[in-house]
């Protein structure tokens, strides 16, 4: 039990969370897997997850897991890089407004949420301000497009008098 106390308040990089999830020392599964011998993307620090063979909280595979690892043999075009930043973009608005919809968000969440901004930023810093702020608005208007429009204009224009009513009102 001390010893599953001690697991639970370590926070795990993306390597010791493979193991982890492999039932494997980090040596064995670095030996295993010699292509995971990779470093963790520079935006997944801090924000690691913790927990036992029973349960883990906050484990998001591409931002703390075997997927965020980076990859410099590939280098994405500058098309790609817009798509990128659009992806990361959707997946701020999705969880901002979701919590706003919902009225809460869970550790997951809270680590997607800043590793996406990080990667928008990061995009942000290659393309520009002008660009990466073009990219932006336009996910929000294409996301807005698919959502209630009378919760998506509170959402996006309400003051929080009329964000805090239509959250009670759910």
């Amino acid at each position: 039990m001390e010893n599953d106390a001690k697991k639970q308040e370590q926070v795990c990089t993306p390597e010791e969370a493979a193991a982890f999830l492999n039932y494997m020392t980090l040596e064995e599964w670095q030996k295993a897997n010699p292509i995971q011998k990779r470093k963790a993307c520079p935006d997944s620090e801090g924000l690691g997850f913790w927990g036992t063979d029973k349960f883990t909280v906050g484990y998001v595979d591409e931002v703390n897991g075997p997927d965020s690892v980076e990859m410099p043999e590939f280098v994405p075009t500058r098309y790609e890089l817009i798509q990128l930043a659009k992806y990361w973009a959707n997946i701020v608005i999705d969880l901002n407004f979701c919590c706003f919809v919902m009225g809460g968000e869970g550790t997951s969440d809270l680590r997607q949420q800043e590793f996406a901004k990080r990667r928008v930023g990061r995009i942000g810093r290659i393309l520009g301000t002008e660009e990466i702020n073009k990219i932006v608005d336009q996910a929000y208007e294409e996301y807005g497009r698919k959502q209630n429009p009378r919760a998506w204009a509170i959402f996006t224009n309400g003051t929080p008098e009329e964000k805090e009513a239509f959250q009670d009102a759910l």
